[in-house]
Parts: C-alpha cells; structure tokens; sequence
C-alpha cells in the first residue's frame, strides 16, 4: 500500500471505494510506518511497514552554497489536486509578504501559465540531481 487512497478523491463513490477495499482482509506491505499504524489503527489491517528509499550518495548533506539566503521549496503540482497547488501558493503569498528576503522554489510543473502573485524561481519539472542541488 503506498498511500491512503481515499484522500486522493473528494468524498464521494470513488473515496468510498478506496476505502472499502482496507476491509478485504489483505495484508498490507505499506510505504512508512505512518500508513502503516493508520490501516491498523482504523481497520484493523495487519501490516508491514518498508522504510522510503533514499540514495544517500545524491541526497547527502551538503555545505549550503549561500547560506545568507534564507529559502523554500514548494512541489508545485496544480493538476493533482491533493497537491493542494491554490493553497500552497496563498501560504506562500503570506510568507512572501512577512519574510520579503526569502527565496521560493518552485518545482515539479511548468507553472509559467499561472498567477502566482510573489518573486519566485519556476524550476518546472527536474531531474533528481537538480532536486539535490535545489535542496543544498
């Protein structure tokens, strides 16, 4: 099980279904522990959590380039709607307007077409290594 299904629809038949089908009786193999205590928790399902996978060697610690600059990374995503993309961007508004000297990141979409009403960098859609780079 990599995620809980039934978040990613409005309440209606298809978070219904998604969530019916934690009532079959599988055992579970989740993605994290945190599903993983979920399925238990609410229904009742015998699981396995698997630790995320990260490849250390790309996604180490790493001196910050310009360490002054104070930044945020935000995976913009605007058609997957759990992505919650209209939300993300007021929160980030509000941030711009009360730490004027910080850095947004976009990242994840070509946001080009959209409004997004504060100074930001639209990286669009990036490699893992740029990801890497990004974050130091």
């Amino acid at each position: 099980v990599q995620d809980f299904e039934p978040s990613f629809y409005p309440t209606g038949t298809e978070s219904v279904l998604a969530d019916n089908t934690y009532h079959f009786g599988f055992f579970g193999i989740t993605a994290g522990g945190w599903l993983a205590r979920k399925l238990k928790a609410e229904y009742g399902m015998q699981t396995h959590p698997i630790s995320f996978g990260v490849d250390h060697e790309l996604y180490r610690q790493r001196p910050r380039r310009e360490p002054h600059i104070k930044r945020v990374f935000f995976y913009a995503r605007p058609p997957t709607p759990r992505r919650a993309f209209e939300f993300g961007l007021l929160v980030l508004e509000a941030v711009s307007r009360k730490l004027p000297d910080t850095q947004f990141i976009l990242a994840g979409w070509d946001v080009g077409d959209y409004h997004i009403p504060f100074p930001h960098l639209a990286a669009g859609v990036i490699t893992p290594e740029e990801l890497a780079d990004v974050f130091s």
